[in-house]
């Protein structure tokens, strides 16, 4: 097979895949190249771990007020790392990256 080139890549997970079975703590980190705050990175997991969380939801999960919590999804929404998908009603979280 002279006209042939075989390349293989490494597969590495994506950090951000949701697994029932092994659910992002809110002290994880996801990714060490983003630059998050402590309270975006565990609002990002909450997301990360329940896809259909709502804003009130997040605030008793964090005790940070509606505000912040307001702040923090638009700083995660700018960053490309979430998106709102759907009704503030029957909408969920997409992960992005």
């Amino acid at each position: 097979m002279e006209h042939f080139l075989r390349v293989s890549f490494n597969y590495r997970k994506n950090p951000f895949e949701y697994n029932s079975k092994n659910k992002v703590s809110e002290n994880d980190t996801i990714n060490d190249t983003i630059n998050l705050t402590k309270n975006e990175q565990r609002i990002l997991n909450l997301i990360i771990n329940n896809n259909k969380i709502t804003r009130e939801e997040l605030v008793n999960a964090t005790e940070l007020s509606d505000r912040t919590i307001s702040r923090m999804i638009k700083h995660l929404q700018d960053k490309k790392l979430i998106l709102r998908e759907g009704s503030k009603k029957t909408g969920f979280w997409r992960i992005l990256k």
